[in-house]
């Protein structure tokens, strides 16, 4: 993926005159960097960054869309076991030896930054974690960790995670410019909601550059650790994303918690309303299926109890009242 990515950028700088050559090749033609010609050039300068940038990670993530290699895997799996005996230092050279290999796939590296990012975090080399960790975020953007992790290395990865989000958002607002300041999400929420009913979430998005390309919803139950995410390709004006009832049902009220996030293409978030610590909260009341009353309010459950009741009884009655009545006779001869 890297040297993808080198290649596509080092082609977009030979392609950008610098500023120098710019400003020279201007005075000489007489026209200057605010005239109409200056900004249209300063325009084709931003809309190939962002191009070149979009390329280097689409043209990254083509080159892992291969199949898992065996060797790598063997590799990733000495690792694990490294990890749970905690051999940290066996656990990062192991996962060197998988990165290293060029047929290793995305879901390949992915375990393998997540596991020397770990154990770099448990060695104390935090700043080379860092590094691991950004390199997995360039891979794959919304990447957590499992949630038993252990809070030392959460305290890396996450603050990790927030300043991998800002570089990119800080490269892509260089590129995207006014498109960017002018990019609006408005969130519109049902007050409350009630379980195995449908929960309607929409958001009024309004992006005059057409940059947004995805509307991402997270949402889990308070008390849950993880976010489940809904997605769905962002639009200009109102986007509705709905939470089926199927997955809304519940016998006890509880509260559900929300965020939405609107991405760029490149998987870079560009707006967000709410977030995974502060997240919007919606009450919703108890409710089950209609039509799927408990079992043991059916009247069958309690006839097959006491079927099963009267068996249990009758029969060491019947073996009780049986006794020894000898061999039985048949056509006249005793069987032997």
């Amino acid at each position: 993926m890297i040297p993808a990515m080198g290649f596509v950028m080092c082609l977009a700088s030979r392609s950008m005159p610098p500023k120098s050559r710019f400003a020279l090749q201007g005075r000489r033609r007489g026209w200057s960097r605010r005239g109409p010609l200056g900004r249209a050039l300063r325009l084709t300068h931003s809309c190939f960054s962002v191009v070149a940038v979009v390329a280097a990670i689409l043209v990254g993530h083509a080159a892992f869309a291969r199949p898992p290699s065996a060797q790598a895997g063997a590799l990733i799996d000495q690792a694990r076991k490294h990890y749970h005996e905690l051999d940290f230092e066996l656990v990062v050279a192991a996962t060197d030896r998988a990165l290293a290999l060029p047929e290793a796939n995305r879901d390949q590296h992915i375990t393998a930054l997540e596991l020397k990012g770990s154990a770099l975090v448990v060695l104390g080399r935090n700043h080379e974690a860092d590094t691991c960790f950004w390199q997995l975020f360039e891979i794959d953007p919304d990447h957590e960790l499992p949630p038993d992790t252990s809070p030392r290395v959460l305290s890396v990865f996450r603050p990790a995670k927030a300043r991998w989000r800002v570089k990119q958002q800080e490269e892509l607002a260089l590129g995207l410019g006014p498109a960017l300041g002018a990019l609006k999400l408005a969130l519109k929420l049902p007050a409350k909601a009630k379980g195995a009913q449908p929960i309607s979430i929409t958001a009024d998005i309004t992006d005059p550059g057409k940059i947004a390309a995805e509307l991402a919803l997270h949402y889990r139950r308070t008390g849950q650790q993880r976010y489940a995410t809904m997605t769905t390709t962002a639009r200009v004006g109102s986007n509705t994303i709905q939470i089926p009832g199927a997955l809304t049902a519940a016998q006890k009220p509880y509260s559900l918690e929300l965020f939405v996030q609107l991405r760029h293409q490149s998987g870079v978030i560009l707006a967000t309303s709410g977030s995974a610590t502060t997240p919007h909260t919606i009450a919703v009341s108890a409710g089950q299926p209609r039509g799927t009353t408990p079992v043991y309010k059916h009247w069958w459950f309690w006839t097959a109890i006491a079927v099963v009741a009267a068996s249990a009884i009758a029969i060491p009655i019947v073996i009780d009242q049986t006794r020894d009545v000898g061999l039985p006779t048949v056509v006249g001869r005793t069987t032997q």
